[in-house]
């Protein structure tokens, strides 16, 4: 093969390079993991707000038993006595839900 003559033809038989795939799958990699990343996030928050509404639907369903309750002890105090409670309450009893 000859020698070539002038640096433009050397600089046209050089082959390119193709790009390399390694970085474009490894950008897809880098946005799958941030994408897998993001869904299990938003479960968990998802998850998270219904721990807690049913966290506050339970205390709510157990302030209402107590003040069921209460409202039946004060009636068998009625049919006891004649009368209701004294409307008076010790300072020491709080009242909690």
């Amino acid at each position: 093969m000859d020698a070539p003559q002038s640096v433009g033809e050397d600089i046209r038989f050089i082959p390119e390079e193709p790009a390399p795939q390694w970085r474009v799958k490894s950008r897809w990699r880098v946005v799958g993991w941030v994408g897998a990343a993001g869904v299990a996030g938003l479960a968990a928050l998802v998850m998270a707000v219904g721990i807690v509404n049913a966290d506050r639907e339970s205390r709510r369903g157990q302030c209402t038993d107590h003040l069921k309750r209460l409202g039946l002890a004060m009636h068998e105090y009625h049919e006891a006595h004649g009368h209701f409670p004294a409307p008076h309450w010790p300072a020491t009893m709080r009242f909690r839900c």
